[in-house]
């Protein structure tokens, strides 16, 4: 575990999802795959727009379908403020003041990611924590 002060408050994290309880991991598994394979913001829609403009090119009409459709989802995921990023961040959140985060439903989430920026912590400081984690997983 590490621990993070924000605003003088101590959120005390899982720096690793392989030593997250099993439903926990399998959760924070489904987020970090949607986020990365699907996407929730502009820029993936640029990038899924560039790809599509590439397999066109190229005549692989197959491939530019299904990343239409992976953007269309994306777009969705954009509109409905639905954020695999951060609740796979919110996931690894175990306690935030001493208070241990149990609810790891979608609502319970939500709930987390509501108090995370209430005591101001910023978009850019999940992404730097996602990104740590994400170096942890790969083989040595």
């Amino acid at each position: 575990m590490t621990e993070i002060t924000v605003n003088n408050k101590k959120i005390l994290m899982y720096d690793n999802i392989r030593d997250m309880p099993i439903r926990r991991y399998q959760q924070s598994n489904k987020y970090l795959m949607i986020d990365s394979s699907i996407g929730s913001d502009f820029s993936d829609f640029d990038r899924r727009t560039i790809r599509i403009t590439e397999f066109l090119k190229k005549g692989m009409i197959d491939e530019a379908i299904k990343e239409i459709e992976n953007r269309r989802q994306m777009v969705w995921n954009a509109y409905k403020q639905y954020t695999p990023k951060g609740y796979a961040f919110a996931l690894l959140v175990f306690s935030i003041d001493g208070q241990k985060r149990l609810d790891i439903s979608d609502e319970g989430l939500d709930k987390t990611l509501d108090f995370l920026e209430k005591i101001g912590i910023s978009y850019q400081k999940i992404i730097d924590v996602m990104a740590d984690v994400k170096k942890k997983l790969k083989p040595n």
